[in-house]
């Protein structure tokens, strides 16, 4: 191994108990954690607990498939001992535990040689950073690359801008309040949602999507729950919004 890389760590799943003997159960899954272990793979044997673990410090069965649980979160992939034809060997807790993976995205092998092929023994990390994110199907391990965040303040601020400049020529009308102290926020944004939930992509005033006007709704709410209704720009002007005309689309 070298600082760029690190060897996978697999979660060996079979039966312990299931069939009642318990002793071959442990043999075959210590014999196919060496099989593994040969390969170059970092193995998490459950049935090594049942030499020695259990005797010393006895759990329940749910205790125990609750650490197994734990076990596979830190694991790049899980293989579940087969027979030739690569059908799982019966195990009740080995089905919990291939379920539990799948649910939180961890691959499920049945055969040595399809893990091999989808999870390398070594796992590549960054070459610069060497930043390991874990072994994902399909995806080489690299840091993550912050420029991202610049982009999509941008793609954001663009789409935010097109919103906010219809609401501000209602306010530079005095049609509305200023966005700081306008109460109207959230049924602004219900409004919104519910025009996209019945179909609605483009806004007759705007141009842009509705959520995006939602977005900015939610965004002057946040503002005005951390700063309070406060003008960022100075000193606030004072607004007489009761002498002015009612906006047709008091929701833009």
């Amino acid at each position: 191994m070298t600082s760029t890389t690190r060897p996978a760590v697999i979660y060996l799943s079979g039966p312990i108990t299931t069939g009642g003997n318990v002793p071959v159960n442990v043999r075959n899954g210590i014999e196919a954690a060496v099989r593994l272990m040969d390969q170059g793979y970092v193995v998490i044997c459950p049935h090594e607990k049942a030499l020695g673990m259990e005797m010393l410090a006895p759990r329940s069965y749910e205790a125990w498939m609750q650490y197994d649980f734990k076990c596979i979160e830190v694991a790049d992939a899980v293989f579940r001992m087969s027979d030739v034809r690569g059908m799982p060997v019966p195990s009740t807790g080995g089905d919990r535990e291939c379920v539990y993976a799948k649910q939180i995205g961890k691959p499920v092998y049945y055969i040595l040689e399809t893990l091999m092929a989808g999870v390398p023994p070594v796992v590549q990390l960054h070459p610069l950073y060497a930043v390991d994110v874990g072994y994902q199907p399909g995806l080489h391990q690299m840091s993550y690359d912050a420029t991202e965040q610049d982009v999509l303040a941008k793609v954001f601020a663009d789409l935010l801008k097109s919103a906010t400049g219809d609401g501000g020529k209602k306010r530079a009308a005095g049609l509305k309040p200023p966005w700081w102290r306008d109460p109207a926020h959230e049924a602004a944004m219900f409004s919104h949602l519910n025009k996209w939930k019945h179909g609605e992509k483009v806004d007759k005033d705007s141009g842009v999507h509705p959520l995006v006007h939602l977005a900015w709704r939610a965004l002057a709410i946040a503002y005005q729950e951390t700063n309070g209704q406060v003008d960022p720009a100075g000193p606030p002007k004072p607004w007489f919004g009761n002498l002015c005309p009612v906006s047709k689309d008091p929701y833009p």
